[in-house]
């Protein structure tokens, strides 16, 4: 089966907390690992277009990376697996970029196409599964998942962050857009809170996204 979204998202919305875990309470950085990312479905030529490269992102100098294997809460929201039966995308496209790889910002993007009507669904699962606020304990850490508030776009949004609470402290939020049948996802990692960098990647994600036919 293919490697469902939060598995190969969440490995990179965790970039930052999972640096926060290995790096030990009273450390001021760690480094993260980034072996390369496991088999998912063929990057989709005609997706492709509408994902942002570094030209696209708020100013800074943007490099290409490639996001570490495992992460806490795969496949989970606040520690609860999200529904295994939940539509899988027909085809998809994806592109990660760090101005530091080690202290953020990180930011990641995909584009899933579905069924139709099965992105609704997707999506409704991913949200059902959350009970926020919320506390979890994963990999030998604790985290915390909170709601977070963005400006509509496209046809529905969709945003939390997950939290260190113990080790180095670390932001790493995941948000999810609608439009038509398909998704748009997004992650931030960042050391500190900021909301508004990423409603800033989500709008220039939603603008770059036009070109393709929802």
């Amino acid at each position: 089966m293919r490697r469902p979204y939060r598995e190969w998202l969440a490995t990179l919305a965790v970039l930052l907390v999972i640096a926060a875990a290995t790096g030990g309470c009273n450390s001021t950085s760690a480094t993260v690992s980034a072996p390369p990312v496991a088999t998912a479905l063929p990057r989709d030529p005609t997706l492709a277009p509408g994902v942002l490269t570094a030209a696209d992102l708020p100013s800074g100098d943007w490099q290409p990376y490639t996001p570490a294997p495992n992460g806490p809460g795969r496949g989970r929201i606040c520690g609860i697996a999200i529904d295994p039966t939940r539509p899988e995308p027909t085809a998809e496209a994806a592109g990660a970029w760090a101005t530091d790889p080690t202290n953020g910002p990180i930011v990641g993007e995909r584009i899933e196409r579905y069924r139709a009507g099965d992105a609704s669904l997707a999506l409704t699962a991913e949200r059902l599964t959350s009970t926020f606020p919320c506390e979890f304990d994963d990999q030998s850490s604790h985290w915390r998942d909170s709601a977070v508030s963005l400006q509509p776009v496209g046809d529905d949004t969709w945003a939390y962050v997950i939290e260190s609470v113990t080790g180095v402290k670390g932001f790493t939020y995941e948000a999810i857009v609608r439009r038509g049948d398909d998704l748009i996802k997004f992650v931030l990692s960042v050391r500190s809170p900021n909301v508004s960098l990423l409603q800033d990647v989500v709008d220039r994600g939603l603008e770059k996204a036009k070109v393709l036919t929802p």
